[in-house]
């Protein structure tokens, strides 16, 4: 995603453009954008592609960040000395805990906003080459802190992203927006929910393109309950939440099972897998999908419902096989007290363990 918004934002010439990457060496300073949505290729030049935090972000009014949630706290450490007063400071996209993380970026007078969901589907070609951009979005969505900066915020990523962007009503219409958290494990869960350790399958499945209605079942639950966080927080304007249901236009499982097999830009998405040998597959332990929406997704929902004392057994359910799966532990005797929840993006790992606590981050 980051090398597609870098080269993005290059087109228009008068934007001075700086990518940050580990392994600056490997890019070309002319990235070729493969546009699915227009079928056009498009080259970008990129002004400075480097590994140094200092030349990358010394001089920057703007630094958007494309990292996965579960190394945002790292990567903000390491920023830190580098960032400039008064920088505008984005996630793309915002959930994971990103208004608990980057909020010691508020002290140097920063702004901070999460993007509910990124405004394009990125896929690497040829890396550091060639980025193919997917399924544009009419639009994007915004939430700020501070909320009296959400206006120039907004108008500033409009003409960047050369698209109608609006700012919602708070950060929690970032935090409980259904997106990865939700989907990606509920999927995850009836595929894997039989693996245990030696246990092979005999092919790399399509995450997307076999979803199944179980897997519907399961993701509607999990929404139902997000939509029960929302409505024991009535101090907060949350219309931004949409429900799946809404969002995907569709009336019943059957109907998600349809729209999220047969979505064009998802067709290829693989579900992540290694292959140990001939016909021999087991999960990916270490890709985002489980290190990321689990830990900074999931656990993230339940932390809230736990804080307002709402019942998630599907929620529940889904952790329970995860703390199996990756050999953690969130619960004891039922209780979503685990020793491991430290290392997750839970609010409770930041202070706010009460409704009060909720109310006085988030207003």
């Amino acid at each position: 995603m980051g090398t597609l918004i870098s080269a993005e934002l290059s087109l228009a010439k008068k934007n001075n453009i700086c990518l940050l990457a580990s392994k600056a060496h490997l890019f070309s300073t002319e990235i070729i954008i493969d546009d699915w949505n227009d079928n056009t290729q498009k080259k970008a030049h990129i002004d400075l592609i480097t590994a140094d935090k200092q030349k990358a972000l010394g001089n920057a009014d703007l630094i958007l960040i494309t990292v996965p949630a579960n190394a945002l706290l790292k990567l903000a450490e390491d920023i830190y000395p580098y960032v400039q007063k008064n920088t505008i400071i984005g996630m793309i996209p915002g959930s994971g805990g990103t208004e608990f993380i980057l909020s010691k970026f508020r002290q140097k007078g920063c702004i901070i906003f999460g993007m509910q969901r990124v405004h394009s589907l990125g896929r690497v070609k040829e890396y550091g080459k060639i980025v193919m951009n997917k399924s544009r979005k009419p639009k994007i969505d915004i939430a700020v802190l501070p909320k009296e900066k959400s206006q120039e915020t907004s108008k500033l990523l409009s003409n960047l992203f050369q698209m109608p962007c609006d700012s919602l009503p708070n950060f929690l219409n970032i935090t409980f927006t259904p997106s990865n958290q939700i989907l990606h494990t509920s999927r995850l869960y009836h595929l894997f929910n039989d693996y245990y350790e030696g246990k092979t399958y005999n092919r790399q499945s399509y995450f997307y393109k076999e979803w199944d209605d179980e897997s519907s079942i399961t993701l509607l639950n999990c929404d139902k309950e997000v939509q029960s966080i929302c409505k024991k927080l009535p101090e907060f304007d949350l219309s931004g939440v949409k429900s799946l249901l809404t969002h995907y236009e569709v009336k019943n499982y059957k109907e998600m099972t349809y729209k999220l097999s047969h979505i064009p830009a998802f067709q290829i998405s693989l579900t992540p897998m290694l292959k140990i040998g001939d016909g021999k597959y087991i999960p990916d332990k270490n890709h985002r999908y489980f290190t990321n929406d689990f830990p900074y997704g999931l656990c993230i929902i339940k932390g809230f419902a736990e804080i307002l004392k709402i019942k998630t057994p599907t929620i529940d359910k889904i952790l329970k096989m995860y703390e199996k799966f990756a050999s953690v532990e969130y619960f004891v005797n039922g209780e979503f007290k685990g020793k491991d929840l430290i290392k997750t993006g839970i609010p409770q790992n930041f202070g706010i363990t009460t409704h009060n606590d909720v109310i006085n981050f988030y207003k």
